[in-house]
C-alpha cells in the first residue's frame, strides 16, 4: 500500500498562490485610495484669540485589523506635535498635540499673512491625511464629497464676540426638537423658493445684523433678507468607488469649480442646510414660535440621487442663534453645508479654510 500525504510540494505552492492573489484583492481598496484603515480627526483645527493648545485624534478603522505605523508632521516651525510618530494597533487611538507657538520669533513682521495656516501631515504607508491648522476666522462651511457625518447630529451656533462670531457645539439627537402640522407645509414658486417676512416688532440678528425677510428654498438653503445667489450646474465624474457616476454641482475639493461655489455661497448672507431638491419629493414645514423661526425638511430626496431621502430641521432664533439639526441624511451626498455673512462680491473670504463641522 502506497503511503500518501494530504498535500505535496505543488498543492502547496499552488495554496501559497491562491493565498497571494486573495490578499492581493483585499488590499486593492487600500492601495487605490478608496478605503483608508487609518482615520484622523478633525481635519481642520482653528485657533481663536489668545488659544494656542488644541489636539487632533489619530485612529484605526475597524474594518483593517494590522497594526499601522504613522508619522505627524508639519513645515511650519510655529506648530509644535507632540507625539511626532507611533502604532496603531486595533481600535487604537491616539491624540496628538498640537500646539501654536504665538511668541515664535518673527524676522520680518511685514511679510507674514493676516492670518496665519499651517499643514500637518499624518503618513503611513497607506496613506497619507492632511489637517490644517489657522488662526483665521472659522467661516463655518465645509464640502461634502461623499463623506457626509451629520446624521442624528445637532449643530448649534451661539453667537459670541470671537472673530468667528459664533461658537459651534455638537450634540447628538434622535428627534426633532421641535414640532410641526400639515398645515404649516410651505407652498414654493416655480424658483423653488418661498419668501417669509417677519412680523413689525421682530428682526432676526444674524452675524450681527438684523434682518426682516426670510427666502427658504426647496434646495435646502435659507436666505437671509435676500435669496441665495447659485452658480449653474456642472457635471462632473467622481471616479472612486464602486458606485461612481456623474452627479451635478461636484467637484474635487481642489478644483475651480468648488471655489467659484464656494464665491456664490459666500456673496450673500445665507444658512445652507443641505443639497437637496423639494421638487423631487418631500416636504418642508415652517412654524413661528415666540423666540424663532423653525423650518422642517421631511423626507426631501438628494439633488443629485432622488432616490436617497433627508430629514433634517433648523431652528432660526430672534436672537441670533442658529440650530441645524439632522435625523438621517444621505451619507453620499455632494455639496456645501454651512453659514454665510454675505461678502456682497463673488470672492472667497480672507483666509478661508474649510471646516470640520462634526469634530
Amino acid at each position: 500500500m502506497n503511503e500518501s500525504t494530504p498535500f505535496n510540494q505543488n498543492d502547496t505552492f499552488e495554496l501559497f498562490i491562491i493565498f497571494s492573489i486573495i490578499s492581493f484583492v483585499i488590499s486593492l481598496p487600500f492601495i487605490g485610495g478608496c478605503l483608508k484603515p487609518m482615520e484622523v480627526t478633525p481635519k481642520t483645527l482653528h485657533f481663536s484669540e489668545g488659544e494656542d493648545l488644541k489636539f487632533i485624534e489619530i485612529y484605526q478603522k475597524p474594518l483593517y485589523d494590522r497594526k499601522i505605523a504613522f508619522s505627524v508632521k508639519t513645515s511650519t516651525p510655529w506648530i509644535e506635535l507632540t507625539p511626532t510618530e507611533g502604532i496603531l494597533g486595533k481600535d487604537d487611538r491616539v491624540k496628538v498635540q498640537v500646539y501654536l507657538n504665538r511668541n515664535f520669533p518673527q524676522i520680518k513682521k511685514d511679510e507674514y499673512p493676516t492670518y496665519a495656516t499651517a499643514e500637518i501631515v499624518v503618513s503611513s504607508y497607506f496613506q497619507n491625511e492632511k489637517v490644517i491648522a489657522t488662526t483665521a476666522p472659522n467661516y463655518y462651511t465645509e464640502i461634502f464629497e461623499g463623506d457626509v457625518d451629520l446624521s442624528n447630529k445637532s449643530l448649534i451656533f451661539s453667537p459670541n464676540k470671537s472673530i468667528s462670531f459664533y461658537g459651534l457645539d455638537v450634540k447628538e439627537i434622535t428627534e426633532f426638537p421641535n414640532e410641526f402640522s400639515e398645515e404649516e407645509r410651505i407652498s414654493f414658486t416655480q424658483e423653488n423658493i418661498y419668501e417669509y417676512t417677519l412680523e413689525e416688532t421682530q428682526t432676526i440678528n444674524f452675524y450681527d445684523k438684523g434682518y426682516k425677510k426670510l427666502y427658504i428654498s426647496g434646495y435646502g438653503w435659507i436666505g437671509i433678507g435676500e435669496p441665495k445667489k447659485s452658480p449653474q450646474p456642472t457635471e462632473v465624474l467622481i471616479p472612486c468607488g464602486a458606485n461612481s457616476k456623474v452627479l451635478q454641482n461636484t467637484r474635487n475639493k481642489n478644483a475651480e469649480t468648488w471655489d467659484r461655489m464656494i464665491s456664490y455661497h459666500f456673496s450673500t448672507p445665507n444658512i445652507t442646510a443641505f443639497p437637496v431638491d423639494v421638487s423631487k419629493g418631500g416636504k418642508v414645514y415652517l412654524r413661528k414660535q415666540q423666540n424663532k423661526i423653525v423650518i422642517t425638511y421631511l423626507e426631501v430626496p438628494t439633488s443629485a440621487d432622488p432616490q436617497k431621502n433627508n430629514s433634517f430641521q433648523v431652528e432660526i432664533y430672534f436672537m441670533g442663534k442658529i440650530t441645524l439639526n439632522y435625523l438621517t441624511v444621505d451619507s453620499s451626498a455632494i455639496g456645501i453645508v454651512g453659514l454665510s455673512y454675505g461678502t456682497g462680491k463673488l470672492i472667497v473670504p480672507g483666509g478661508f479654510v474649510e471646516s470640520d463641522l462634526v469634530q
